[in-house]
């Protein structure tokens, strides 16, 4: 690796794992898709209580979540192409938007019917979109130590399931009501990946 080149000020040997780290944190707010069934007694709940008063059935709920794998899956190999032409930069940018609109547009669901596009398909959309941009990040940086640089980059997407239920579980616990904890976390999702997306590079 050149000795001149420079990230975040540093020789890149040091410097690039600052770029571990971001994608990291990334894959944090992308992975937490895996809290859904966290969520879903909550969401079930909220559907089930007046004033909507439905009768959600364990498929009507389970759906949305299907719909959210299925499109990530497909999504996600479809990408590849356009970080390599485009940079992971921009790519990272619209998938990570489009990650934290599907978290905040499932917060004004009123039924499992209306999950299913507002946080399967946004979300699953902006998951498969953003989810290679911080991986290939990492192993453009790597070449002699990609499977390490890989790894913990995507250490953050398998984190994420354990720091957001517990996450939910303490804000359920201060009386914040399911759908008020769902914008929250798209919120934060939504700037916390397109902010850290501008620094893949």
């Amino acid at each position: 690796m050149a000795d001149d080149v420079k990230l975040f000020g540093m020789p890149a040997e040091s410097g690039r794992w600052v770029l571990v780290i971001v994608g990291m944190v990334i894959q944090l707010c992308l992975g937490a898709v895996y809290a859904y069934g966290a969520l879903r007694g909550s969401i079930e709940a909220y559907f089930k209580a007046p004033p909507l008063n439905l009768a959600p059935t364990p498929m009507d709920m389970t759906w949305p979540f299907i719909v959210f794998l299925a499109l990530f899956a497909i999504t996600m190999p479809l990408a590849g192409p356009y970080i390599q032409k485009m940079g992971p930069k921009k790519v990272g940018m619209v998938g990570g938007a489009l990650c934290g609109l599907g978290w905040i547009a499932a917060s004004f669901a009123s039924s499992p019917t209306m999950l299913i596009p507002l946080y399967g398909i946004i979300g699953g959309l902006g998951v498969g979109i953003a989810y290679g941009c911080p991986i290939a990040t990492s192993a453009q940086w790597f070449p002699d130590k990609r499977g390490l640089a890989v790894g913990t980059t995507v250490l953050g997407f398998g984190l994420s399931s354990a720091i957001i239920s517990y996450s939910t579980k303490y804000m359920l616990g201060i009386n914040l009501g399911i759908m008020d904890i769902l914008k929250i976390f798209g919120v934060i999702f939504l700037i916390v990946s397109v902010v850290l997306s501008l620094f893949l590079v």
